[in-house]
């Protein structure tokens, strides 16, 4: 079956080619057929390296330049990314999970391939990259009550959840501290 999708994709794909100019034809034609036959170990690499692809372009923006503000992220993100680092390294070591060896380069830090560190350095810069570019391009966007109201439901919602699937030690811890660290906003509210 997978073989029977390949060549039909393979046949819309070069069909669709003969309506390319030769030079374009070469190039999307051999970009096509590298990504196909990638190999897979890859996978998670290439997924965080597309992930800040983007972010790391755009810090560059005249509206953003978030590129002034990496000597105060990256210090910043540092406490977290240690904190969850060890609590991955706990999780992968009590076997709550794994890491399927075909879709990682095999490079490990302790239990973990490269791949899951770089995640908790890359997902946090495109996450505060967004946060900045919203703030940045979108300064009247403050609906603060609507806000705090989803943000509250949010903490219940994940507490109830994370107590009925005590037994789910990940979904279980995950959710119940996310919903400790929501109470903490509120309650150091002066702080936040």
């Amino acid at each position: 079956m997978k073989n029977f999708y390949y060549k039909l994709f393979t046949h819309i794909a070069l069909k669709k080619l003969n309506k390319i100019p030769p030079p374009i034809k070469s190039i999307r034609f051999f970009t096509f057929l590298n990504l196909y036959n990638l190999n897979p170990q890859y996978t998670y690499f290439i997924i965080l390296a597309v992930s800040v692809a983007g972010p790391l372009a755009l810090s560059f923006d005249k509206k953003v330049a978030f590129y002034k503000k990496w000597k105060y992220i990256f210090p910043a993100m540092l406490l977290p990314c240690l904190l969850y680092i060890a609590w991955d390294m706990y999780f992968t070591h009590i076997g709550v999970w794994n890491f399927n060896a075909k879709f990682i380069t095999g490079i490990k830090i302790g239990n973990l391939p490269i791949e899951e560190v770089l995640f908790f350095v890359i997902v946090p810069y495109c996450c505060l990259f967004i946060y900045e570019c919203v703030r940045c391009y979108f300064p009247d966007f403050k609906n603060k009550k609507t806000a705090d109201s989803i943000l509250q439901l949010l903490a219940i919602v994940l507490l109830v959840t994370g107590i009925f699937f005590y037994n789910r030690l990940y979904t279980s811890f995950t959710f119940i501290f996310n919903a400790l660290f929501i109470g903490l906003i509120y309650i150091f509210k002066k702080i936040f």
